[in-house]
């Protein structure tokens, strides 16, 4: 999600005040978000785990690479345009630059990475799910004896692949968005903001209210 954006509430429709609210309280509890995406990434970094896919752990190494560095450029942009870090730092990692719209920019584009990384892994897993349900198909028409309740399995990661699809598919074109310098997509606003971010987010909270029914 990008950084808060800061404007008057006068004429702002109701949804586009609510996408400034989330933004701005996701932007500052993201503050401590490099910790947990330290700890995955050093965990893949020592390589997949036996049995694993190879290719699903090389897609996670990507997007945990690109999560940390939006994070890290992100947490830096906030907290100098809070004061907090100096402005000679963004110069240094800024080509002399004072501002941080240039950061913030790299910052949308690593989340973008990341972002598309969601649809790489979900094509992996439906490429090696389908394999999955071909050979227990094929053990099946052989009379052979398969494990009991696959059909509920089936219908577990079906569900969990469409609920990550449809928050990938909320968040792209707001990453696709920002991460543009050349104005970003036509005629998005706030409204479109606060639409891609609720329907991520209820997305999410639905499936995991199903999972403790």
């Amino acid at each position: 999600m990008p950084a808060t954006i800061l404007l008057s509430n006068a004429g702002v429709p109701p949804i586009a005040a609510l996408a400034v609210l989330i933004s701005k309280a996701r932007t500052t509890l993201r503050l401590f978000g490099l910790f947990p995406l330290y700890a995955w990434l050093r965990t893949l970094v020592s390589g997949p785990k036996p049995g694993a896919d190879p290719v699903l752990h090389r897609i996670a190494l990507l997007q945990a690479s690109s999560y940390f560095t939006y994070q890290a450029l992100e947490n830096i942009s906030l907290l100098a345009d809070s004061g907090v870090v100096a402005p000679s730092f963004i110069q240094t990692i800024n080509r002399g630059e004072s501002t941080t719209a240039r950061v913030y920019l790299w910052a949308y584009r690593a989340w973008l990475g990341g972002v598309s990384c969601d649809f790489l892994r979900l094509a992996r897993e439906w490429q090696l799910e389908n394999k999955r349900r071909a050979t227990r198909k094929q053990m099946q028409s052989e009379g052979r004896a398969v494990a009991e309740y696959q059909d509920e399995e089936d219908e577990k990661f079906d569900k969990r692949w469409w609920t990550d699809l449809m928050i990938a598919s909320a968040w792209l074109p707001m990453a696709l968005h920002f991460s543009s310098d050349k104005g970003g997509i036509p005629g998005w606003n706030l409204g479109w903001m606060g639409a891609c971010g609720l329907v991520a987010g209820s997305t999410r909270v639905k499936a995991l209210w199903a999972s403790t029914s």
